[in-house]
């Protein structure tokens, strides 16, 4: 898989953390710039998706002590089977994974 550089506009919504540099690996280029934007205003906004109890409150720690951050995204628009968002650390990079 190879991770693009993406240009992503300002985000009007009010964020938790910011993302950095946004990297897509995308590589059948299944989801749409629209429904990309929709996905990371989620992640963005701390609702981490389809991801278990305990990922959750470890993504809370990880707001507040500066660890990564994770999502995930399961058949969030036809054709995809999952998304996987990763924020790292030092919020410098988010890697958007699609799983179509």
């Amino acid at each position: 898989m190879t991770h693009r550089l993406l240009s992503l506009p300002a985000f009007t919504h009010k964020t938790v953390f910011p993302c950095g540099n946004a990297l897509l690996n995308d590589d059948k280029n299944a989801l749409s710039t629209e429904n990309l934007q929709r996905l990371l205003r989620r992640h963005t906004s701390g609702d981490w998706g389809d991801v278990p109890r305990k990922l959750r409150l470890t993504n809370h720690y990880a707001l507040e002590y500066d660890n990564s951050l994770l999502s995930c995204y399961f058949h969030p628009f036809n054709g995809i089977r999952m998304v996987v968002i990763n924020t790292c650390a030092d919020r410098s990079e988010t890697v958007i994974s699609v799983h179509p």
